[in-house]
C-alpha cells in the first residue's frame, strides 16, 4: 500500500461555495458548500484520477509524495467558519491551540490506493 500526498488549492466563489483543485493533476478539480466538503470530494477526485493514470500507465507528477504505507494526516479549516470544527469556546476546547492552514492551499493524502 502507498499514499499519495498533493498539494490542494482552495478558493472561494462570490456565491460562497468552495473550490477545490489540485494544480499537479490535469482536469482534478471539485466543489463543496464549505472548505472541508470541498476537501472530501478532492479525496474522491484525486483517488479517481490516479487510479485512471495508473491503468494507463502514466507517471506520477513530480511533486507528489508517495509515502510506502499508511498515513495519518489533518487538514484544519480557517477558523470562525459555520462549519470549521468543534466549538472552541468551551470545554475541551477552551485553552487549546489549533494550526490554521496556509491559504490557498492545503496538503491532502490519498491512502489506500493499490501500489503498481
Amino acid at each position: 500500500m502507498k499514499s499519495y500526498i498533493f498539494r490542494v488549492e482552495l478558493t472561494q466563489d462570490e456565491d460562497g461555495r468552495w473550490n477545490a483543485v489540485v494544480p499537479s493533476l490535469r482536469a482534478c478539480y471539485t466543489w463543496g458548500n464549505t472548505e472541508e466538503e470541498a476537501l472530501v470530494h478532492m479525496q474522491d477526485a484525486v483517488r479517481c484520477c490516479l487510479e485512471d493514470m495508473m491503468a494507463h500507465d502514466e507517471p506520477l507528477p513530480p511533486d507528489v509524495e508517495v509515502i510506502d504505507g499508511p498515513v495519518a494526516s489533518v487538514t484544519l479549516c480557517a477558523a470562525g467558519s459555520a462549519t470549521s470544527g468543534p466549538d472552541r469556546s468551551s470545554p475541551p476546547w477552551r485553552g487549546m491551540a489549533f494550526a490554521e492552514p496556509i491559504r490557498p492551499a492545503a496538503m491532502l493524502p490519498i491512502a489506500a490506493v493499490p501500489a503498481k
